[in-house]
């Protein structure tokens, strides 16, 4: 959520997230963080979680993003690490999966992890 409203210019923090680059560097990136959020909404619903489906906004986007498979392989030990030192349960989880399946709009390609993806 924090994303769109960055797109949207409704906050002054996180504006230079690395993250956000891919999106920006779309020609409508509002709609397709719409788009993205409205699948993170879906698995949500999936999880029992609350999240507000208004909040999000309407999207006819049907762009998808390339994403490197060394992008993958670098937040896939992100998250993990992150997970390992913040909730014991699901990072016992989450080691034994071999591959995380990405989100839906991302397209996985053969590369290394470009400089402006690195969350850091």
């Amino acid at each position: 959520m924090l994303a769109q409203k960055v797109l949207l210019g409704e906050t002054n923090g996180y504006r230079n997230h690395p993250q956000l680059n891919r999106f920006k560097a779309l020609q409508n990136p509002v709609s397709v963080i719409r788009r993205y959020l409205y699948f993170v909404y879906e698995e949500a619903v999936a999880r029992n979680y609350n999240f507000g489906l208004s909040k999000i906004g309407v999207s006819r986007s049907k762009v998808r993003i390339e994403v490197s498979n060394g992008q993958i392989a670098f937040e896939t030990k992100h998250l993990l690490e992150k997970l390992r030192s913040r909730d014991a349960e699901s990072y016992s989880k989450s080691i034994s999966i071999a591959c995380f399946k990405p989100h839906p709009i991302f397209d996985v390609v053969e590369g290394n992890v470009a400089d402006w993806e690195i969350i850091k």
